[in-house]
């Protein structure tokens, strides 16, 4: 979910390609649907790069709505996030909500879901693409390290988050 660059798309193609399977890229990569997803001009950084376009192993969804993203989620095999960084990955807690295996890039923002997903290392398409071919060839490892995740997504379910600051502020008072 999101093709710009920073999210690694070349990692992510290389290391599917090497497992066998395509890759689907969501998000916009037309300078015209950037401007719409934005809702307005500029946002060229966000496209993907050129040899992304041209991959015949990469399927490009376009920007997805809601309900598209969650037909899409439940449509996949496993979720496979390489970025260089994130703050959170909301996408990979959607992903794990719809009770897909994670494939994450190992650092801090992910620690959540340590023993519960397969981690490389960011631009490391060769460990990324042995993790995809361990969940394809291990059924039982995909479906325990999903329903796992599962479990973490949930504890973020909006109702149980709204509780907690709920009773945060109530203190405050």
């Amino acid at each position: 979910v999101g093709i710009r660059p920073l999210k690694n798309p070349d990692v992510i193609a290389k290391a599917c390609e090497l497992s066998g399977i395509k890759a689907v890229m969501v998000g916009p990569y037309t300078r015209k649907e950037a401007d719409k997803t934005w809702k307005g001009k500029g946002f060229e950084w966000f496209l993907p790069p050129k040899d992304i376009l041209d991959n015949d192993n990469v399927l490009l969804t376009g920007q997805l709505d809601a309900k598209e993203l969650l037909a899409a989620f439940d449509a996949a095999t496993i979720y496979v996030n390489s970025s260089l960084y994130e703050t959170f990955g909301i996408a990979v807690y959607e992903a794990a909500s719809a009770g897909l295996p994670l494939c994450l890039p190992d650092y801090g923002a992910f620690d959540a879901f340590r023993g519960k997903a397969l981690f490389h290392k960011h631009k490391d398409f060769k460990k990324l693409s042995d993790n995809i071919k361990k969940y394809l060839n291990n059924k039982e490892l995909a479906e325990s390290n999903a329903k796992k995740s599962q479990a973490i997504a949930k504890k973020l379910d909006y109702s149980l988050i709204r509780k907690e600051y709920e009773r945060f502020y109530g203190m405050c008072i």
